[in-house]
């Protein structure tokens, strides 16, 4: 016995909607292409992107009992990231060449005399993660080759949305900050170094 079935016109229109909405969700994260620009600004995949970003960065948590008193990640602004960074953003803004070049070139200045790393920091009082204010206490300090630089908070002012897409595991109950030291981030690529925070509730140490 040969079974044989035939769909509806209905029922063909509703497929084809289940199957187009399987394609968008597929490219939700796929920022528009840039014709304007040339091959050496074809930007990364996310998932490439993503891979980047999450071997740089690094996560403790502090707790008093059961109550957090901290939640704090930071991510090493490396060169490699901050390129793909900018391939990302002249894409989804539609940047002209003299535009991205422009951009290109300035953060070429930067990385040859400041590191930035992107902090993001949950705290139960609000009052406690404003790390650009001094009354908040927070202090940052960086040890590279036999000294120590302090640091210099930034908050950020990318949207919660946007630091979202650049930092996946940022959190609409968390704050984003850039960090700065004065030491060129060339400087601290392939090498050892270590970033110490100071705060109300004690301290947080990453090593890199």
């Amino acid at each position: 016995t040969i079974m044989s079935f035939s769909l509806s016109p209905y029922k063909i229109i509703l497929c084809s909607i289940l199957l187009l909405g399987v394609g968008l969700s597929g490219c939700a994260h796929n920022e528009p292409y840039n014709q304007h620009l040339d091959e050496s600004w074809q930007p990364p995949t996310f998932k490439d992107y993503y891979k980047s970003v999450r071997k740089q960065t690094h996560r403790q948590q502090k707790y008093n009992g059961f109550y957090n008193q901290f939640d704090l990640s930071i991510t090493n602004l490396t060169e490699n990231i901050l390129i793909k960074q900018l391939k990302l953003e002249a894409h989804k803004s539609q940047w002209k060449p003299e535009q991205a070049n422009k951009k290109l070139k300035a953060l070429d200045e930067s990385l040859n005399h400041e590191s930035k790393f992107f902090i993001s920091v949950f705290t139960p009082k609000s009052d406690d993660n404003k790390l650009d204010m001094k009354s908040a206490g927070w202090v940052a300090i960086l040890y590279f080759d036999g000294e120590r630089f302090d640091g210099h908070f930034q908050a950020t002012s990318k949207n919660a949305h946007s630091l979202k897409l650049y930092y996946p595991d940022h959190n609409i109950w968390s704050k984003g900050f850039i960090l700065t030291f004065p030491v060129p981030a060339k400087e601290l690529m392939g090498k050892s170094f270590q970033v110490k925070f100071s705060n109300p509730y004690g301290e947080a140490v990453f090593q890199y």
